[in-house]
């Protein structure tokens, strides 16, 4: 084979690893510098967004976001699940949490998280008369082989909870099996 033809195919493969490495410098300054400090002035989307998957009204008093070294830092005062009902104390009232996001969250596109540390939790449980289990007002389904919220959580690199306390409520005299 021709000399030339190594040349222009080694060639070829420089510019694409170019291209690749400035589509990673520039996508990670336009999360850095963009798309991240708009998560402060954008609470009311965030609550939103984080109400959506569980299912609940999910309200937050602040959201501070910022970035040291290589992963984005987030702080939350006031986190709570607020339950249908017109109970004044929430199923899940978390006073504060902070935490890094990992960048597995970009290939996922869900929340991963590097380290998250939880204060001050107040946990609601409650099994109903029919014997359905709900976790901070959310049904917990029997569902044989749905594992994916227990391997979202084991997929986390470190959980941290500090000053937690759970309420049980069992509206049901059968025991739990």
């Amino acid at each position: 084979s021709p000399s030339g033809s190594k040349s222009r195919w080694r060639k070829r493969a420089l510019i694409l690893a170019g291209i690749t490495a400035a589509f990673f410098v520039f996508g990670h300054l336009g999360v850095r510098f963009v798309l991240w400090p708009q998560i402060e002035k954008s609470k009311p989307t965030i609550e939103r967004l984080i109400s959506a998957r569980p299912g609940t009204n999910v309200t937050m008093d602040d959201v501070q976001v910022s970035w040291t070294g290589i992963r984005p830092n987030f702080a939350i005062e006031g986190l709570r699940f607020n339950s249908e009902t017109t109970s004044s104390t929430p199923p899940l009232l978390i006073k504060h949490i902070s935490g890094e996001l990992s960048w597995l969250s970009l290939y996922h596109l869900a929340p991963y998280f590097h380290e998250i540390t939880v204060d001050n939790v107040e946990l609601r449980i409650q099994r109903d008369s029919k014997g359905v289990i709900s976790v901070a007002g959310i049904p917990i389904h029997n569902k044989e082989n749905d594992f994916a919220t227990e391997d979202w959580i084991l997929d986390q690199t470190e959980i941290q909870i500090n000053n937690a306390k759970i309420f049980w409520e069992d509206q049901n005299d059968r025991k739990l099996k």
